[in-house]
């Protein structure tokens, strides 16, 4: 798929290095509408450990929750309140084979924001609903999982059919290490979609940093022509030097990356 340059009027915060968590990244979507349910700012937060007398109570609702359709979105509500235990996630994936989108949008805001990487397969398996607004709330719940196991994650939503999931996935890195950034970009420049590449370019000029260079190499070997042009645009533009292929931008580079600081200034 060659859908062109994905990136329009993108805004970002100057990046941070290593393992910090402090905000980096940026927003590769402008414009584009998000799910109805407002991740972008939710906090994160934990599962907490229940008491055996809370677990006693949760399978009650759970049970309560099967026998009465009516009150499901109430008693969800009091799960996620009093309840907010490890042990909501069997229900969360019982509550997906219902075929009903608005407990599914509902279930998944339950995990918005949990920083376990528990919660990866199940909303992986949200990424699979039918519905592109459960699949973007299934990719901006992510968003405070600090763990490696995102980028797989993320790799999966890469690959999505819709557009807006798929470049969701470069929008929710703002918690993330820079080391798992990177791991995110490159793993979205092995998209098998020109957009994604093409943003991930974007986002690699804007951290612009070594580990950004080695990665954005990779888009002049994309089988995308527009693809290639932007990446060899990118990468003249951050060293001033002229670029006709990969591997030669990979030999000048891997023979003067100790000429840069970590700021790809020349140094002295």
């Amino acid at each position: 798929e060659s859908a062109g340059p994905a990136t329009d009027a993108v805004t970002f915060q100057p990046p941070t290095d290593g393992n910090s968590f402090e905000n980096a990244p940026f927003s590769v979507l402008e414009g584009m509408e998000g799910p109805s349910l407002a991740f972008e700012e939710v906090g994160a937060r934990e599962f907490r450990e229940l008491t055996p007398e809370e677990r006693a109570a949760l399978e009650q609702l759970i049970e309560e929750f099967r026998q009465n359709p009516e009150r499901r979105a109430e008693i969800l509500e009091e799960i996620e309140a009093s309840y907010y235990g490890a042990e909501v996630l069997p229900l969360i994936r019982e509550i997906f084979g219902l075929g009903d989108e608005d407990l599914n949008l509902q279930a998944v805001e339950i995990l918005a924001g949990n920083t376990s990487p528990e919660v990866l397969p199940v909303l992986e398996e949200a990424l699979e609903q039918p519905s592109e607004d459960v699949q973007l709330s299934a990719v901006y719940a992510s968003s405070q999982v600090r763990d490696e196991a995102l980028v797989q994650f993320l790799s999966h939503a890469f690959e999505n059919e819709s557009e807006a999931v798929r470049l969701t996935g470069l929008d929710v890195l703002e918690n993330q290490t820079a080391n798992n950034r990177f791991k995110v970009y490159d793993a979205a420049m092995g998209s098998s979609h020109s957009d994604v590449q093409m943003a991930a370019i974007g986002a690699l000029e804007m951290e612009s940093s070594p580990d950004s260079i080695e990665i954005a190499i990779k888009g002049m070997e994309s089988s995308d022509p527009e693809v290639r042009a932007e990446a060899q645009f990118s990468l003249e533009f951050q060293l001033d030097q002229t670029f006709q292929s990969a591997a030669q931008a990979r030999e000048w580079w891997a023979k003067n990356r100790s000429k840069f600081d970590q700021d790809l200034i020349p140094k002295e």
